[in-house]
This record gives C-alpha cells, structure tokens and sequence, in this order.
C-alpha cells in the first residue's frame, strides 16, 4: 500500500524530531507501525484531504503523525526512520545535530534524579507497604506485606501487577497522549518546585523534554515516563508530593473518584491539585474514554477532602474548541456526495435544522456508526441484572 514520510528532511535539530507523513489502504483499519532505529514510536492519524484528492481508488487514507522525542534515539548521532502500512514499508535516514545528543545527556540526568525521588516515596499500590522500596532493581518484586508481583524490565519502575491491569482496564495502545503545560501548570510547578518540592503529573503522557522535579506518572511506558501506575491505586506513600496535575486522564479512568482520592491522598496538606477534564469533546480512547465532566461534576470529585479554589474554562477550553472538533468528527464519517451536502452548509443554516426532519436527510443517514458513536448526543443501555 502506498505510504510516504513527508519529514523530517535532512539533518535533525532538536526542534524537527517528529515525523510527518501518510498512508493509504484498500482496507479500512490497516497496520500502521512507525520506527526510529528500529524502536516502535506511538503515532496518530489524522485527515490529509490533499493526498485523499489525488488517491481516489483508495478507501482510507491518512496522515500520520509521530512525535519522535530524545528518549527514542538513546546517544546516537543518526537515526533511521521507517513508516509500515499493511506490509509496505518506506525509510528515511537522517543525521542528528550536537544538540539533540545534547539534549539526551540532559535528560538523562533529570531521569536519573526522578528515579531516585521515586525509591523514596514508592510503596506497594494494592496495602501501601513502603517494604518494596529495597526489592525494586530485582526483576520480579514481591511484596512482603501482602504478595502482590510487579514485574519490573521497564525503562520505568512498574506498579502495574496484572490483578491491578485487570480491575483498572488496562490495555496496550499505540496512541500517543501528549498535552503541553498550560500556563496556570507551569505556574502551578514554579511554586511547588522553588524550594525543592516535587510535583506529581498523574498522567503525564509523552512528554517530548522533562520538567525539574516533575516525576511522571502513566500506564503506557513511553521514554519520559518514571513510574507505571493506574490513578486508581497510586503506589506512593500519603503526602508524599506537594502538588499534583492531572491532564485530560480522569475521563480516561475507570473510576475517577477513586482516582480523585488518590491525588487528594499523595498531596501534602496545603499542597494543590489542578486537573482538567472535558466536558463537550468527541470520544477519543486513550485507549478507553469513560467519562465528560460538567463544571459541577468536576467539583464533586474533589469535594470530599478538597477546598475547591476555583472552576473555571481556561482558554484551551474554549467552547470554540468542541464545536469545531465535533464538526471536524462528524465530516470525517460522511462519504463523498453526503459530505459535501453537509459541508455546504452555514454555521447559521446548520443551528436552525429541524433534527427530527433532518435524520432523513443524507448527512444524516449515511454518517458512519463510528462517527455516531464518537459524537452522539446520547447513548442509552440495556442491562439484565446477573
């Protein structure tokens, strides 16, 4: 299947590491796989209507998005990227520049210096038995209070046992979860961390560079990532952080209020917790999407052991964000003819539709039931009682 690595192009900066192309399939869900020197780099999909013109016979086509980082490429001076769709696969070799092996060595010690923090505070997820703390370089950790394995072999230490992996929903993904400090955080770290405080980032996604005293915490074992850990069972001894953050991931748990709880639990007394969560956005699994929040039921997490200090839509909340998104979602599920009709609509047009009337119409019965799925108004469920 046809496949192409628009970039990077040449010699790599720090600033050019990701990796941009696109793919095309007869088949609707192909295999995607992204390399860096041979080590799989998570990636995203996203539309590319400008290759899709000039591929008509295919039935997918894509963009493909692969946020390359300095974790990826260990202390090395090239790296060979390589793009696979459906047993096709296209390579491109690329020199680094000094400063992204610079960029290495300093994030090495910064992850060495998070993996000590971690030895001091880590205890056992299931009893919270500080006793694990000696036993983590072994390769398989029991835990003398209560049994419970944790295999360890990652670049970070892992809390996850498989118990803990079945109960919590935690699955294996290629998606790639990475969202960028916002001011208020960054604000929020500079306090915590002036005089030596650590902060929690309890989902922490891929970062592409480490913050000084963040230790990061995820259930996917990307390069940045310190601690493998379900928000659920935090597997840190009570205050042991003077502030925590919490990203887009408590739509993605299984149980929020537990997790809540948790961030409440592993905060020093006085210490803050922003968290931010969605309210109008389209399902988007990471892997698993559980829960929106409104304003109200974002207070009530935290409501029981917390001072709510404010609740508030920041900038990158705006509701200008879900409207185009839901949009951007809904075209994506129309084939050709029903998404043009679609498209040619105003904003004004489209608010003053009769939805009753309008489920006849062609953008509406044609839309994908993925797309329904991810941008329904409503979902309902049978239950039979066991």
């Amino acid at each position: 299947m046809p496949c192409f690595i628009d970039k990077p192009d040449g010699d790599v900066g720090f600033g050019g590491l990701d990796v941009y192309g696109w793919v095309a399939a007869h088949v609707m869900e192909p295999e995607i796989r992204v390399t860096a020197n041979g080590r799989r780099v998570p990636h995203l999909l996203h539309d590319r209507p400008d290759v899709r013109r000039i591929l008509p016979p295919f039935g997918f086509v894509s963009g493909v998005f692969a946020p390359l980082t300095v974790f990826d490429l260990d202390m090395c001076e090239e790296v060979e990227i390589e793009l696979f769709c459906e047993g096709d696969v296209v390579s491109k070799h690329c020199l680094l520049k000094p400063e992204v092996t610079q960029a290495r060595a300093s994030e090495e010690t910064l992850r060495l210096a998070a993996r000590d923090k971690s030895r001091s505070i880590l205890a056992c997820p299931r009893c919270r038995s500080t006793a694990i703390r000696g036993l983590l370089d072994a390769p398989r950790v029991t835990c003398p209070d209560c049994n419970e394995v944790l295999s360890q072999g990652h670049r970070a230490f892992n809390m996850i046992s498989d118990a803990l992996k079945i109960s919590s929903r935690v699955t294996e993904t290629d998606n790639v979860s990475s969202n960028p400090y916002p001011n208020e955080v960054i604000e929020l770290i500079g306090r915590a961390t002036a005089d030596g405080g650590w902060v929690l980032d309890c989902g922490a996604g891929r970062r592409p560079r480490r913050t000084p005293h963040v230790l990061n915490v995820e259930i996917v074992d990307y390069g940045s990532t310190d601690v493998l850990a379900v928000g659920e069972s935090l597997p840190f001894a009570d205050a042991s952080f003077d502030a925590a953050v919490s990203l887009a991931v408590l739509e993605h748990v299984r149980d929020p209020f537990a997790c809540a709880r948790e961030l409440l639990r592993v905060v020093r007394p006085g210490g803050e917790i922003l968290a931010a969560v969605p309210f109008l956005q389209p399902v988007h699994g990471f892997p698993n999407h559980f829960y929106n929040m409104t304003q109200q039921g974002l207070e009530n997490l935290f409501a029981e052991g917390g001072e709510i200090l404010e609740c508030v839509v920041p900038p990158y909340g705006h509701p200008i964000f879900a409207v185009q998104w839901l949009l951007r979602e809904y075209l994506a599920g129309l084939p050709e003819g029903a998404h043009e009709e679609f498209a040619s609509m105003t904003i004004g047009e489209a608010a003053m539709i009769d939805p009753r009337v309008y489920l006849g119409r062609r953008p509406a019965t044609q839309l994908s039931a993925k797309a329904r799925s991810i941008v329904s108004c409503l979902n309902t469920v049978r239950v039979r009682r066991k």
